[in-house]
């Protein structure tokens, strides 16, 4: 940003929803930010979103994704499962987060070769977050 500032650029702007709290994303990029400008989310969790822990699948497999666990072919068939049950229940979307893109791509990878990608997909569109922006 400072090399921005040497070209005597005048005018940035940023957006993203991932930037709260905006004061410490501010003072990271080591230039003032006069005007800032900050909107409520647009989900409303109240109606929008749900959080919950499952200990177990829809077929009593552990959905237990501890580090010993978590290559597990019976984990990632259970979590398959749940994911493509939810996929068919919910009225909109599903979003998976998953604790590196080494964890996302082995377990898609494993869904694929099992079907369960596919079958998910028939119930919901699925949309891969790419490693690289491009």
């Amino acid at each position: 940003m400072k090399e921005l500032l040497k070209h005597e650029v005048h005018s940035v702007i940023i957006t993203s929803g991932t930037l709260s709290p905006i004061s410490s994303t501010a003072e990271a990029f080591g230039v003032p930010f006069p005007v800032v400008l900050e909107n409520r989310h647009v989900i409303n969790p109240r109606k929008q979103v749900f959080g919950a822990v499952l200990s177990e699948g829809p077929t009593q497999g552990s959905l237990d994704a501890s580090f010993q666990h978590r290559n597990e072919m019976a984990y990632i068939k259970e979590l398959g499962a749940t994911v493509k049950r939810l996929a068919g229940s919910v009225p909109d979307g599903v979003l998976l987060a998953f604790s590196s893109y080494g964890m996302k791509d082995s377990i898609l990878e494993s869904w694929r070769q099992l079907g369960l990608l596919e079958e998910i997909a028939r119930e919901k569109p699925v949309f891969e977050e790419p490693k690289v922006k491009g």
